[in-house]
């Protein structure tokens, strides 16, 4: 029972040591900002959900609650019947956000995850029917692995093209992909387009023999049949791959020599030429395994998923577009896009479950949009999540409340403000009046010395160059003269003694809020060398 006990409070103390103080503070401050990011992008989303619900269904109202939207949600995404649905979006969304967010951390914008999907998928599908492979046929594992290693070799070559026409040519990476992305679905849709001779089933084949290999809703594949067994497991595998990679690119980018190049390339491109850094070879490498990354994601999405190549003559794949945010929500950290994956693969399979409910549930596509519109908005705020500490700031709260030097010190403030205040009062007054006084006194000689100033620039118009100067040199002395007099008789004492009061103010402030943090350090530290918050 002891040792339950102790194992208890030693868990209790490092989870309070994670939670509220300065071990691993960056790697903390990051994973909060973004849940933060989606705990705030989901409330609102729910808030809006609710008052659409309340005003559009008044007679259902009382069936939803401000948090509605969010059991939905999490209902929805993790049911048992969606399982193997959520994995492959897990999988697909982990994939593509890695990729993308691995090209981030070296200073490269890798936009073109469409293209890099969806070139290796024309390859393959185009080795499918070059082969006669049917629709409805079962693809077997073999021709799977092969599928899939076309995957990974074509998303590296696409991506390390990027970084050779950036390295060599200097075109930039994002005029690049988003070029890339266009000029593969243009290639696609000639390749598998219905409406004419398709050249890879050459020309004067019949429509039927055409629609065993092109879909017949203009431009795609037909589908191919894969087992569930061997859709689960290729999921699985899926699944184990993505945590693995996420986990070695982490280590990689954290701990080893490779990683600090790459972040420094990213930081400073200038500064890692000349530390003797290979800056064209790294970006290359770089935008090829980014490439791959965001590849083996196109083959989970197209090929296991979708079990064709289709919705061509949308343009790019919209979803691949969700690694972009997926990078940034998880801020280019490698293992925070497994928990961003996490959340938009629920957000998916929730979507179309929503969709279908009746009356006040029913959630539109437009609507899924807005909760992930919301979330990266917040997420363009981590700024200010990263200093929201409330976690500290309530254990902090909490010590001081009942610390009885703090309240001394409280006091203490409180009483020589409001002195302070008072003395104030009473002497801005004073202040005032002579201020006035002085103002009248000085004020026709001010009037005068102007006239008389204001006449010697009008002489200089018919003095040289040297007279100019000397007339410009006495009304410099005589203005100067004039300010020192104004000074000595005191007319500046209202405007200092107002500055004066204002820093007295800020020192009190800045005095108090610092005996309150040395209380608490303090006090902290006791804590520590008793080993509450070893």
């Amino acid at each position: 029972m002891k040792n339950k006990k102790q194992n208890f409070q030693n868990a209790i103390r490092n989870l309070m040591k994670f939670l509220a103080f300065d071990e691993q503070k960056s790697t903390r401050r990051k994973v909060y900002s973004s849940l933060y990011a989606i705990i705030f992008g989901l409330l609102i989303t729910s808030i809006i959900f609710y008052i659409r619900g309340v005003s559009q269904f008044s007679r259902e109202s009382s069936r939803i609650n401000l948090f509605s939207l969010i059991s939905f949600i999490f209902k929805n995404g993790f049911s048992s019947s969606n399982t193997y649905l959520f994995l492959n979006y897990f999988i697909v969304f982990g994939f593509s956000g890695l990729g993308v967010a691995f090209a981030f951390k070296s200073g490269l914008f890798n936009i073109g995850a469409s293209g890099q999907m969806l070139l290796p998928a024309v390859i393959f599908y185009s080795m499918l029917i070059l082969a006669r492979f049917r629709a409805g046929e079962e693809i077997s594992f073999t021709i799977l692995a092969l599928g899939f290693l076309i995957f990974v070799i074509g998303g590296f070559f696409l991506g390390a093209l990027v970084g050779i026409l950036k390295s060599f040519f200097r075109i930039h990476e994002v005029i690049t992909t988003i070029f890339f992305n266009w000029i593969v679905i243009y290639i696609a849709q000639w390749m598998f387009n219905s409406g004419h001779d398709s050249i890879l089933l050459g020309s004067g084949v019949s429509t039927e023999f055409r629609d065993k290999f092109i879909s017949n809703f203009s431009f795609g594949t037909a589908i191919y049949s894969i087992k569930l067994s061997l859709t689960h497991n290729f999921i699985i595998f899926g699944v184990a791959l993505f945590i693995l990679l996420a986990i070695g690119t982490w280590f990689v980018l954290s701990k080893t020599m490779l990683g600090y190049k790459i972040k420094v390339l990213g930081l400073n491109k200038t500064n890692a030429k000349y530390i003797g850094l290979n800056e064209k070879f790294l970006s290359i490498l770089v935008f090829g395994f980014s490439g791959s990354l965001c590849a083996i994601g196109g083959f989970f999405y197209i090929v296991i998923n979708q079990n064709s190549i289709n919705s061509l003559s949308n343009g790019p794949i919209a979803i691949a577009f969700e690694s972009i945010a997926i990078a940034l929500l998880a801020l280019n950290a490698p293992l925070g896009v497994i928990f961003t994956s996490l959340f938009y693969s629920m957000l998916y399979t929730s979507a179309p479950v929503l969709q279908l409910q009746n009356g006040i549930q029913k959630v539109n596509v437009e609507f899924q949009t807005l909760i992930t519109g919301l979330v990266l908005f917040m997420s363009a705020l981590s700024v200010m999540f990263y200093k929201f500490k409330p976690f500290e700031w309530i254990y902090k709260q909490m010590h001081l409340l009942f610390n009885k030097k703090y309240w001394q010190s409280y006091i203490k403030y409180k009483q020589d403000k409001v002195h302070n205040s008072l003395y104030y009062q009473r002497q801005i007054y004073r202040h005032y009046l002579e201020h006035l006084k002085i103002k009248k006194q000085i004020s026709k000689e001010k009037k005068q010395l102007e006239n008389a100033l204001f006449d010697k620039v009008l002489s200089t118009k018919n003095q040289n160059s040297k007279e100019i100067l000397e007339t410009y040199a006495d009304i410099f002395k005589e203005r100067s003269e004039f300010n020192l007099k104004v000074k000595a008789l005191g007319f500046d004492n209202l405007q200092n003694f107002k500055q004066s009061h204002k820093l007295k103010k800020v020192n009190l402030k800045n005095q108090y809020h610092f005996d309150k943090n040395q209380l608490y350090q303090a006090a902290h530290k006791k804590l520590k060398l008793k080993g509450i918050f070893s």
